[in-house]
């Protein structure tokens, strides 16, 4: 056994130490042997430069450690508490979208309050989970256990409300089979109603009443279909009910356009049947041309013009073509007005003519008489001297 060479207080300070420490102290030549003779000896009461830089190192230590542990266990902390945190805007999230499906639900389907409760509860335990997180302890903790179940139970009652939407949309897929059949009924009754704007156009009817009623048509189509992909009956119901009207809008516009181009066919008709008749009328005239054969050329082929220009006319008035007949209408009235002024011209002339004709024989006959007349040549001689003239 080795020799103690510690004083008798130092010895006892060692192994209170040692004691405190928990470790095994070395027995020595001269220890006590009596636990309870170190009882009485406090380790503050003990004062020994050899020992005391070694104690304040062991405190040191001991300290710390708990500093190091607390960091690394909020470090843990945090880095947990952020993926709870987006575990929860992704609940959110996920809830409100799911919302959003409410529609599919017919009245008669009990699954929609099944659906909205389970929206409501998932709402409050997000609601629940946010509270915590901003409730932190001395240290900046949170309770992430409790967090961590209202997330949980967030995520269950999406799941039942995911359940009851598929059972909902069940239901809506067996009631929108008929549905979808009106609903492609009622499409081709618009497109059919529409395709009557075809022969329409080839008249000088305003369509656009006609245009407007079937883009509303077409828009509460587009709105139907949406529904239809969404499952959603009673907006489906509800477009139904609006193509029906609309359908009767489109329908009395087109019937109306129709109606006044059979109108302006009628009239087109009558101006060609004039045209025509006028056209023969000033053929018949061409007998004053005769004594003018530049001008019956002239008149012929104007009248050959006119003629093929009524026909044309006609022809398409009688197919149905009104904006055709109009031009062609058109191009026979001043064909017409051509004769007309042919055949003026010629009046013009012949009076001219005429007019001409008789002043040079007027001339002729005043001539005659001043020479026949010696009576009247004295007459003036002796107005003349007498200073009357």
């Amino acid at each position: 056994m080795p020799e103690n060479k510690l004083t008798s207080e130092q010895h006892h300070w060692a192994q209170k130490v040692y004691r405190r420490l928990q470790w095994k102290f070395p027995l020595v030549e001269g220890d006590p042997t009596e636990e309870g003779e170190f009882e009485d000896i406090p380790l503050d009461d003990i004062s020994l430069d050899a020992t005391a830089e070694s104690n304040e190192e062991v405190t040191q230590k001991t300290d710390a450690e708990p500093d190091d542990e607390l960091t690394a266990r909020k470090k843990a902390h945090d880095a947990e508490l952020g993926n709870l945190f987006k575990r929860l805007r992704k609940a959110a999230k996920s809830i409100r979208v799911a919302g959003k499906r409410k529609p599919v639900f017919t009245e008669e389907d009990e699954s929609q309050d099944l659906f909205e409760a389970a929206k409501e509860l998932g709402e409050e335990q997000i609601e629940l989970a946010k509270d915590l997180v901003g409730k932190e302890d001395e240290n900046g903790f949170t309770d992430l256990g409790a967090i961590k179940a209202h997330a949980d139970k967030a995520d269950q009652y999406l799941k039942t409300m995911q359940s009851a939407y598929q059972k909902g949309r069940g239901n809506a897929v067996e009631e929108l089979v008929e549905l979808k059949k009106t609903a492609a009924l009622q499409q081709k009754r618009v497109e059919d109603v529409y395709k009557e704007r075809e022969p329409v156009l080839l008249w000088n009817v305003d369509l656009s009443a006609v245009d407007k009623a079937y883009d509303a048509a077409r828009d509460n189509f587009t709105e139907m279909n949406r529904a239809i992909s969404g499952y959603v009956v009673s907006e489906v119901d509800r477009t139904l009910s609006v193509a029906k009207e609309r359908y009767t809008v489109l329908k009395d516009a087109m019937d109306s356009a129709k109606r006044y181009a059979d109108a302006a066919g009628t009239a087109l008709l009558l101006k060609v049947s004039i045209a025509q008749r006028e056209i023969r009328d000033l053929a018949g005239q061409r007998v004053t041309l005769d004594n003018s054969p530049q001008q019956q050329n002239t008149f012929d082929k104007v009248y050959g013009e006119a003629a093929a220009a009524a026909k044309k006319a006609n022809d398409a008035v009688l197919s149905n073509r009104g904006i055709d007949c109009e031009n062609a209408l058109e191009e026979t009235e001043k064909l017409i007005s051509q004769m007309q002024q042919v055949l003026l011209q010629a009046v013009v002339e012949l009076q001219k003519s005429r007019s001409l004709h008789r002043k040079v024989s007027m001339r002729r006959n005043s001539r005659d008489f001043q020479v026949k007349s010696p009576l009247k040549k004295a007459l003036s001689r002796d107005l003349t001297v007498n200073g009357i003239l």
